[in-house]
């Protein structure tokens, strides 16, 4: 944890950073292996875009909780679930029928992840910090974890950014289902 938040601060108390990155990269690569491993049968196989679809599940959920909160995005991926589960299966049944519950269940996550990176880009339980640089520093201004745009409300610039997000917004119901047309399941 500490060579993850500092690097330089844990190699001058005696860690030896890189083998501590490269063991965290290896127990993370075992764990994406095994997940694989046990998925593979039920996607009939290995493929190259097999784990395409669960990978956009786990980012929704990320997203939901927070990037640099555990304990945020387990519950955001539960929540993911129960969105899919409940809103899209029982919306996708009673309104569109079977064919297009596997594109519904795609277009809800893409849609979590764009509301989300919209409204509260640093997630349900992700922290939002501004770390101030002194201004002799050259490297940067400042440093943030999510982006930080502070504009007066009902002023002309937020007006402006709220027409920019329905934009974003428009557009992703409009595109969604070309997008998702490759990833259908059963075709």
């Amino acid at each position: 944890r500490a060579v993850s938040s500092n690097v330089e601060s844990a190699r001058l108390v005696g860690v030896h950073t890189g083998r501590t990155l490269g063991f965290g990269w290896a127990i993370a690569s075992a764990f994406g292996t095994l997940g694989a491993v046990l998925v593979a049968p039920q996607l009939g196989g290995v493929n190259p875009n097999m784990m395409a679809t669960i990978l956009i599940y786990a980012l929704a959920g990320a997203a939901l909780g927070g990037l640099d909160s555990l304990g945020g995005a387990v519950l955001g991926g539960i929540l993911v679930g129960l969105i899919q589960a409940v809103l899209v299966t029982w919306g996708g049944v009673v309104v569109f029928g079977q064919l297009y519950m596997s594109i519904l269940q795609l277009a809800a996550a893409f849609l979590i992840i764009l509301i989300v990176l919209l409204f509260r880009p640093s997630g349900l339980f992700g922290t939002r910090r501004v770390e101030r640089v002194s201004p002799n520093n050259n490297k940067r201004s400042f440093k943030m974890s999510a982006p930080l745009v502070v504009v007066a409300k009902g002023s002309k610039e937020h007006k402006r950014w709220q027409n920019v997000q329905y934009l974003y917004l428009a557009g992703f119901l409009l595109l969604t289902p070309l997008v998702l047309q490759p990833f259908e399941i059963g075709k």
